[in-house]
């Protein structure tokens, strides 16, 4: 057997809807009104389809999609799911499931639920499990680049290291200031990301992580800087290629219309990082026209040749 949840094998999921358009019974299974005729009674179980999302997650599991906005009556369902593991579908016996249940939601959405003390039974199943935003460069620029590449974005060429300014911002956001006097923000990401920087082995890479316990759970989403790299390819649509000063122009002036921004003294320091990005891409670039010049012999000997004219070696 293999789980899909295309195919609907093993995987479930579960999205709320408005509440004339939900009905409890997409999580249980319903009646075939088309079979009572041929069968005789609705509690026929072959005039009843066993296709409800906790049907079809048995022996798998099952997503939740915002799962705190559900109706009450789906949580009933999913209390029993989640301790007894039974579902009851109509007309039916409870029965036995064994899934894996998982729900998502928002931080003020679970905070709510806290503090709902007519929620207690919910609170009782619930096993809290954070999920940071990516703190590795490496890894956000796969997420930039599942959108914007070559073969995505055609007629436009996307120049090196524009993608890479922008997640290493985003990445900069998220990442608490070390307590390592002689250690950067900047320097802290490199090593985050499998750089190795004098004096730093990997036990004080995972002591740093230990430190900044909520490191990841606040700081710039991927969905705002997607938005940004989108929005300047819109602006700049005369252009023939896409490069990060571009990209970062347009962070920049989103700032100050980013609504989930807490204060200025924040926005303050994300604007900072920017420059700090900017000046770590002119360092980049210069290092690579560095090596560019140092693997041509000809032109080396000619640098060579005008330093000495010029009396500087």
């Amino acid at each position: 057997m293999f789980l899909s949840e295309p195919d609907r094998a093993g995987i479930g999921t579960f999205q709320p809807k408005d509440e004339k358009n939900q009905d409890s019974t997409e999580l249980t299974g319903d009646i075939n009104y088309r079979k009572i005729a041929e069968y005789g009674s609705e509690s026929d179980p072959r005039a009843f389809n066993f296709d409800g999302e906790f049907n079809v997650a048995n022996r798998g599991m099952i997503e939740f999609i915002e799962v705190l906005k559900l109706d009450v009556a789906f949580l009933y369902d999913l209390l029993g799911a989640s301790q007894e593991h039974k579902i009851k579908p109509k007309k039916f016996p409870q029965t036995d499931i064994d899934t894996v249940i998982i729900g998502h939601t928002n931080e003020p959405e679970y905070r709510k639920l806290q503090s709902n003390e007519f929620m207690e039974a919910l609170r009782d199943r619930t096993v809290k499990i954070d999920v940071p935003y990516v703190t590795k460069l490496f890894d956000e620029i796969h997420i930039y680049e599942k959108d914007y590449n070559s073969r995505r974005v055609r007629g436009k060429h996307i120049a090196p290291h524009t993608v890479e300014t922008a997640a290493m911002w985003a990445v900069l956001t998220r990442l608490e200031e070390p307590k390592n006097a002689g250690l950067t923000v900047l320097q802290k990401l490199k090593l985050y990301n499998g750089k190795t920087l004098p004096g730093f082995t990997q036990d004080n890479v995972e002591q740093l992580k230990a430190e900044a316990k909520s490191e990841g759970m606040q700081g710039i989403s991927p969905r705002y800087v997607q938005d940004k790299i989108s929005n300047a390819l819109v602006a700049n649509a005369k252009s023939s290629n896409l490069n990060p000063f571009m990209v970062m122009n347009e962070i920049e002036n989103g700032l100050k219309h980013h609504s989930l921004i807490p204060s200025e003294e924040i926005r303050e320091s994300y604007r900072q990082l920017i420059q700090v990005v900017k000046n770590e891409y002119t360092d980049i670039v210069k290092n690579e026209v560095q090596r560019a010049i140092a693997d041509d012999e000809e032109a080396l000997r000619a640098r060579g040749c005008l330093l000495a004219s010029a009396g500087l070696v």
